[in-house]
């Protein structure tokens, strides 16, 4: 194992998969992209796209508990 220091990865942080590629439209029919207006910005409706789900059911996104954690204070968008 390689010790860990902050100066080893601090230029090279992404959002992006190591080697990734983008995805086409459509490709991933299943997978859906949550994200919340920013109302600091109204009247212009910016989205602030921050985490993923997977389409379960007609009506059903299924996404992990901390992209909802302060859904209060947001308006939701897929």
């Amino acid at each position: 194992c390689q010790q860990y220091t902050n100066d080893i990865w601090a230029d090279s942080l992404s959002f992006h998969i190591l080697g990734g590629i983008d995805a086409t439209a459509a490709e991933f029919p299943y997978m859906a992209a949550l994200g919340y207006i920013d109302k600091e910005k109204l009247p212009k409706r910016v989205i602030n796209y921050n985490c993923g789900g997977t389409i379960i059911a007609p009506n059903y996104v299924l996404t992990a508990a901390h992209c909802v954690k302060n859904i209060d204070n947001n308006t939701p968008v897929l």
